[in-house]
């Protein structure tokens, strides 16, 4: 297993294919950053309290999907189709593959916190208290990177499922996306308050990783239900490539 993972990291390092992510985050602050410069407010408070944070964190889903559009390309050339036969070997493939997913997704998240950092100290420190913004920010930062395993994690299922790269993110857009706005309105004619359940289900989670506003205790649910996510989705994936191993040894 750590020796998978070793060549998984390896292989990262010496291909230098995150580098895309990391440019694209890079250079989106370096734009953002000139053009919040010569905004008429252009004070640190008003920056967070206005819409161009949401812009941030677009810019960072962005760069998470250039990431795994590079990785489909590593899929398509013979990994998960030209596995070996053990049932432990795929296991352990599939977990190597997927650590170091995490891996390269929590550091693109550590550039995109420091770039944020520049960002921020780059603009006037202007007259209110931003130190409970900038908490809640943090807050918010740990909320969206939980969401991009998440959504790593799910769109690697639907490829396992589907092999094909292209069907797997019409699914993930198609149903997936949209699955929350349909739940939500489902639960509040039941009655259950649609505004509370649509923040836990895929479709929603995005809005609910980049709310400020999201109360404490709801910000501590939200995470724990992205990590149950996570576990169940990385488990139900590592049963069907046991299944399908179990399959082709009985042909």
């Amino acid at each position: 297993m750590t020796d998978s993972l070793k060549a998984e990291l390896f292989r990262c390092r010496k291909d230098k294919f995150p580098l895309f992510a990391f440019i694209l985050v890079t250079a989106g602050f370096i734009f953002m950053t000139f053009i919040a410069r010569f905004a008429e407010h252009n004070d640190r408070v008003t920056i967070f309290t206005s819409g161009t944070l949401s812009q941030f964190y677009s810019l960072v889903k962005m760069a998470v999907f250039v990431l795994y559009f590079v990785w489909f390309q590593e899929y398509r050339y013979g990994t998960m189709k030209n596995l070996c036969m053990s049932d432990t070997t795929k296991g352990q493939y599939f977990t190597a593959k997927f650590l170091t997913q995490i891996i390269v997704c929590i550091s693109l998240m550590v550039w995109t916190l420091i770039c944020f950092s520049i960002c921020y100290l780059t603009l006037e420190r202007g007259t209110g208290d931003a130190s409970g913004l900038i908490k809640e920010s943090l807050l918010t930062f740990l909320r969206f990177t939980l969401f991009s395993v998440m959504e790593i994690a799910v769109i690697d299922l639907l490829f396992v499922i589907t092999k094909n790269e292209i069907v797997s993110f019409l699914l993930f857009f198609i149903v997936l996306s949209n699955s929350g706005a349909l739940i939500a309105q489902l639960a509040e004619k039941a009655g259950i308050g649609g505004d509370r359940v649509y923040p836990f289900t895929i479709g929603g989670a995005y809005d609910a990783a980049t709310t400020l506003a999201l109360p404490a205790s709801d910000s501590i649910i939200f995470m724990v239900s992205v990590t149950a996510r996570v576990l169940i989705i990385y488990t139900i994936t590592l049963l069907i490539l046991r299944n399908e191993v179990n399959y082709e040894k009985k042909k």
